[in-house]
């Protein structure tokens, strides 16, 4: 996609959060309210994929995305990482967990590609990695808009090369999942968003939009004014009355009173939430690489929930979180875009 750059085509994007806090309500608040909505898909089977997007179509013109965790090689011991857990599985008495095969895994991909590729979805994006020239491919036949995640310029180099359409820039302040396609990248040595921005920026025409510590229209003006074609905003939405995101895990942001934090202990991929218990406790135990920690911490965050216990549960956020606020997805996009040309008004004023 090539850019127009003025402030009336600027992208207002809800970024795509997995585990269900993309619930269909909030991608269609969104995409009703003007802007582009996103399931976050990467642990939904490829029934549910299909199942969710008819239930967005059936309620919006607007359009929508779906957003995949590619697969990726991996050692599958987990018996150290396992072990680690014992001590909490048998304190709250969870059965431990059956784990997924990379084979299985794989296999599923391929069907939620497929799912997508038959659903009304405008766009489909790919987190950790980049798939085979083959999916793109499917991808491309089935008419889908590709999007790329990219967290340094050696990613956002294979991506271009790779012919995605739209490139996400995922700076370090970014809630959630890292999108790098090294796993073990550490998020010590990632650039902020800003820095990402000004490094790809003169690499392509293609539509770039960031993500990372946006919680305001006056934080989107100020990346339009450096190049970004519109912005992915995740942590601003966590509290929007249509997101699917746990009460627990909302009381929990609604205190402001903690600092987040990096961890693989939830999943065996770095990622950004707050601090908590469970962070600090397993911060130096053996990981399990991803998914298979995901998978042997599932029942631990389920049991955190019902018990109301957010010291227990992975509740991903940005930076800037504090500035979040209770309310409609549509009220938050109106005010965040009066914000955004206020400023840019003003500046083409001056």
């Amino acid at each position: 996609m090539k850019r127009t750059k003025t402030p009336e085509t600027f992208q207002w994007v809800q970024a795509p959060m997995a585990g269900g806090t993309t619930s269909t309500d909030l991608v269609v608040a969104v995409c009703e309210a003007g802007g582009i909505g996103w399931m976050g898909s990467g642990y939904q089977t490829p029934e549910a994929i299909r199942t969710q997007a008819k239930e967005v179509a059936s309620n919006t013109s607007g359009k929508f995305g779906i957003n995949l965790f590619v697969p990726e090689k991996r050692n599958e011991e987990v018996e150290e990482a396992r072990k680690s857990l014992q001590s909490l599985y048998e304190r709250a008495e969870l059965a431990q967990p059956n784990l997924t095969s990379f084979e299985n895994e794989y296999f599923q991909f391929h069907g939620k590609v497929k799912a997508i590729c038959e659903s009304s979805a405008t766009y489909i994006g790919f987190t950790f990695g980049i798939p085979s020239n083959e999916i793109l491919q499917q991808c491309r036949q089935a008419g889908k808009v590709i999007v790329g995640t990219a967290t340094n310029e050696i990613e956002a180099q294979h991506w271009l090369q790779s012919g995605c359409e739209v490139l996400v820039l995922q700076g370090k302040e970014a809630g959630g999942h890292r999108g790098s396609h090294d796993p073990n990248a550490s998020p010590n040595y990632a650039a902020t968003t800003n820095a990402l921005l000004q490094m790809i920026r003169p690499l392509t025409d293609l539509h770039l939009y960031v993500a990372g510590g946006i919680m305001s229209g006056k934080d989107a003006a100020m990346f339009y004014e450096l190049g970004a074609d519109g912005v992915q905003i995740g942590t601003a939405f966590l509290q929007a009355m249509e997101s699917g995101l746990h009460p627990t895990a909302k009381g929990a942001l609604a205190k402001r009173n903690k600092k987040t934090t990096w961890t693989k202990a939830f999943s065996g991929r770095w990622a950004r939430g707050l601090q908590n218990e469970f962070m600090e406790k397993y911060k130096n135990h053996p990981h399990a690489a991803y998914p298979l920690q995901h998978e042997l911490t599932v029942p631990i965050r389920k049991w955190a929930k019902q018990t109301g216990n957010a010291e227990w549960d992975a509740v991903w956020a940005g930076e800037g979180y504090e500035r979040g606020e209770v309310s409609t997805a549509s009220m938050l996009l109106q005010k965040w875009q009066k914000e955004f040309h206020d400023r840019t008004n003003r500046a083409y004023a001056e």
